[in-house]
């Protein structure tokens, strides 16, 4: 009888347990940070928005020699994720924003965890990262020339959804 007593005793500690241990995994899952928008912040001037959004925000565009319905702006953050913002501006809407990453403030496998599994070419010493389905290419430096998720990001470039 003592030995029963003992063997549930034993049982009820291990089931309390796993389920402790089941819970709490599914909460830490759950609770996981989620992924920033890199380009949050930015939104105003991803392409398909009017050029009065870059002219609020003080881009640079300086005028050509020759007459264009095309122009090309650019900003310099002082307070970013981004060292260098760059649009082109085509009939008066945007329609190509590019971002010069800050180094080591933005890796690949928190593009990947926000926008998802891209299709990805390794080179000699860089990594070209593409989600078709949002028209965005990123660009990172290997020194290896292989990938990984903990690759730092140094330029990404967003594209009008076309004809």
């Amino acid at each position: 009888m003592k030995l029963l007593r003992r063997y549930l005793s034993i049982i009820c500690v291990m089931l309390i347990g796993f389920t402790t241990l089941n819970f709490g995994a599914k909460a830490l899952g759950q609770s996981g940070v989620a992924a920033r928008d890199p380009v949050a912040e930015f939104a105003d001037v991803l392409p398909g928005q009017p050029k009065s959004a870059i002219v609020a925000r003080g881009f640079s565009c300086p005028a050509l020699a020759y007459r264009s319905p095309n122009e090309h702006c650019s900003l310099r953050p002082k307070r970013s994720a981004f060292s260098h913002v760059d649009v082109d501006i085509v009939s008066g809407r945007i329609s190509h924003s590019s971002f010069n990453v800050r180094s080591n403030l933005l890796r690949v496998g928190e593009l990947v965890l926000l926008w998802g599994i891209p299709e990805i070419e390794a080179g000699a010493n860089t990594v070209v990262l593409r989600w078709h389905r949002i028209d965005t290419t990123a660009i990172a430096t290997s020194h290896t020339g292989k990938f990984s998720f903990l690759l730092g990001v140094d330029r990404l470039f967003i594209s009008a959804k076309c004809c």
